[in-house]
């Protein structure tokens, strides 16, 4: 069973000051055409239309203009928080103007001179845009505050933005290695997602004893150890998930049996890794259902 989505303040009726929402349209496939289903009469903006990634406008991000009565954002409440669809927008701009300002950020310029496609419609992106990146401490949209769903920890993270004085950017936005190591941990959040939603499926209440913060960082500490000798699909690390989570969320894999630590930490035969990923969740748990 899925977990309840967890409630905030700043979406009950009264305390509602959202005005746009963002959706990543490769979060969510078809997304103009769903948008529709819900919303006969949708106010938005594709942002790729009008520029030169047209012609894959249907990956593109989705800027919606929203009140706590729209349709859609009731389905994006209901449904897009595990998934995280995008994100929820205060901003004093109208939609064609702040539109246009996020599509001076799809391309953006790395140190080297390479461009890069900025996948600001995903929340964690535009947690670190809006927060950490050097290259948007000079110009960036203007926000005034986001809602951002975080399935990893299982609760909506509000980012307050402050304002900066400088309109104008300079074009492209280059970003700094710094600011390029920050976004490559977004492919490491991604998958360590995915690896915690797998535990809410099959072990459920795996994080109860140690609470969800702790338990996502100790599964974190186990899944770094477990690429660290060979395990780097993400087939076995789904079942370095399962022992995991057989092993009743160990708070280090220094928990593990002996027999468990060494599959992990000096598999056999690399060529075998998957397999060797596999024995190791059947030993965990045949280990989890011998009685103590």
């Amino acid at each position: 069973m899925m977990k309840p989505v967890p409630a905030h303040e700043l979406l009950a009726t009264g305390r509602w000051c959202w005005n746009y929402l963002l959706i990543d349209g490769m979060a969510l496939p078809n997304a103009e055409r769903q948008l529709y289903q819900a919303d006969e009469f949708p106010h938005y903006l594709n942002l790729y239309a009008g520029t030169h990634w047209e012609a894959i406008a249907d990956l593109g991000p989705l800027l919606i203009a929203v009140t706590d009565q729209n349709p859609f954002i009731q389905r994006f409440l209901e449904e897009g928080f595990a998934a995280e669809w995008g994100y929820l927008i205060q901003s004093p701009q109208d939609l064609p103007t702040l539109a246009a300002q996020f599509r001076q950020c799809i391309t953006v310029r790395h140190a080297s001179g390479s461009d890069l496609v900025l996948r600001f419609g995903e929340p964690e992106v535009a947690t670190a845009m809006f927060t950490e990146l050097d290259a948007f401490r000079r110009w960036r949209p203007a926000l005034e505050a986001l809602l951002v769903p975080d399935a990893l920890n299982w609760q909506w993270q509000h980012i307050a933005i402050a304002s900066i004085a400088e309109t104008v950017p300079a074009l492209p936005v280059t970003l700094s290695e710094q600011d390029v190591a920050r976004l490559s941990q977004v492919d490491e959040r991604s998958l360590l997602k995915r690896l915690v939603a797998h535990l809410d499926r099959f072990f459920l209440g795996w994080d109860s004893g140690s609470g969800r913060a702790a338990g996502v960082v100790n599964l974190g500490g186990l899944i770094s150890r477990a690429k660290t000798a060979g395990y780097t699909s993400e087939r076995s690390l789904t079942q370095w998930a399962n022992v995991f989570g057989y092993g009743g969320a160990p708070a280090s894999a220094a928990e593990l049996p002996p027999a468990l630590l060494s599959l992990l930490d000096a598999p056999p035969e690399l060529s075998r890794i998957d397999l060797h990923a596999r024995d190791a969740a059947i030993l965990a748990r045949a280990i989890s259902a011998v009685p103590d």
